[in-house]
């Protein structure tokens, strides 16, 4: 497959509260520079980590401007601490009533 060829694309969102409690931050970071440096455009990391910048919070407006401004929306996963898992899945009800993302596009676990 060439740089050009990418059809699908991962988007990570990692938030931790801190480098040091964090897992896999490398692995993807490594993976981020490897894409970068061949040219591949099919994996973007995004990381927050709440207690070492002062990045905005991952709140319902958040992730309302996530998913309106994710071009090709397909799927969505979210995994973590239950507290985050509750915002998510608020956020994608008001999404759905919405008519933004579909029921089927969204995996909270």
């Amino acid at each position: 497959m060439s740089a050009d060829d990418n059809e699908f694309k991962l988007i990570l969102y990692v938030s931790f509260p801190n480098r040091d409690s964090s897992i896999a931050l490398d692995f993807f970071e490594n993976m981020q520079a490897h894409c970068k440096q061949f040219g591949y455009t099919n994996f973007e990391l995004v990381v927050r980590l709440s207690q070492e910048d002062s990045k905005r919070r991952w709140d319902i407006d958040f992730i309302k401007e996530i998913a309106v401004g994710t071009k090709g929306l397909q799927k969505m996963w979210v995994c973590g601490p239950p507290n985050l898992t509750e915002t998510f899945e608020k956020a994608f009800c008001q999404l759905q009533e919405d008519n933004v993302v579909t029921r089927s596009q969204v995996d909270v676990l």
